[in-house]
C-alpha cells in the first residue's frame, strides 16, 4: 500500500523526505539509512510474532549504534536465553552468559575439553572471557535471517536451553 485513507503514510513519507532533504542527506547514505529502518521495523515485528507464536516473553528490548535490536527471552517470567542482531549481521543471534567465580577456573580448565566437545556436538560457539569477577562464557547460536522462523527458533532455543544446563553442570558456574 503506498497511500492510506487518513494521509498518515503520505505524511510521514514527507517527513522522512523532508528530513533527508534539509539535512543535505547524500542519496546513497539516505537509501542504506532507509533500508536499516525497514530491516529493523520487519525483523522487530517479525521476532514478537515468532516469540508470541511460541508463547515466549521478550523483555529488556535495546537498540543501539551496534545492536539493531536485542530482547531476553523468557517463558513463563523464567530467562532462557537472548536474541540479538547487530546492524550488519546476516541473521540473528541466540546467546547465554554464564559467570563462573575466580574460585571455579580451575574446574573449568580441567572440564574445557568436554564443554568444548558438547557445545561443538550441538552446533553452539563458545567463548571465554577472563574479568577480575571471574569467567564469563559465552555461548551462541547463529540463525541465518532466510532460515529464520518458528520450528527453527523452537529447535534453537531447545538446544541452548539444554546445552546450557549441561555447561553448567561441567563447571560449577
Amino acid at each position: 500500500m503506498y497511500y492510506s485513507e487518513n494521509g498518515d503514510m503520505e505524511r510521514i513519507r514527507e517527513g522522512i523526505f523532508k528530513y533527508l532533504q534539509d539535512n543535505q542527506i547524500p542519496k546513497p547514505q539516505a537509501g542504506d539509512v532507509l533500508v536499516q529502518c525497514l530491516n529493523f521495523v520487519r525483523n522487530t515485528i517479525k521476532i514478537r510474532r515468532l516469540a508470541e507464536d511460541l508463547g515466549l516473553e521478550l523483555d529488556g528490548f535495546l537498540s543501539n549504534k551496534e545492536l539493531e535490536l536485542y530482547y531476553e527471552i523468557k517463558k513463563e517470567d523464567r530467562h532462557i536465553c537472548v536474541i540479538y542482531k547487530g546492524w550488519a549481521d546476516p541473521g540473528f543471534r541466540l546467546s547465554e552468559i554464564l559467570t563462573c567465580h575466580p574460585k571455579n577456573v580451575e574446574l573449568v580448565k580441567g572440564n574445557i575439553g568436554a564443554v568444548l566437545r558438547t557445545c561443538a556436538n550441538e552446533g553452539i560457539t563458545i567463548g571465554v572471557d577472563a574479568t577480575s569477577q571471574g569467567l564469563g562464557i559465552e555461548l551462541a547460536i547463529n540463525i541465518y535471517q532466510e532460515g529464520f522462523n518458528t520450528g527453527v527458533l523452537k529447535e534453537a532455543l531447545k538446544t541452548m536451553e539444554s546445552t546450557t544446563n549441561k555447561v553448567k553442570k561441567m563447571i560449577t558456574c
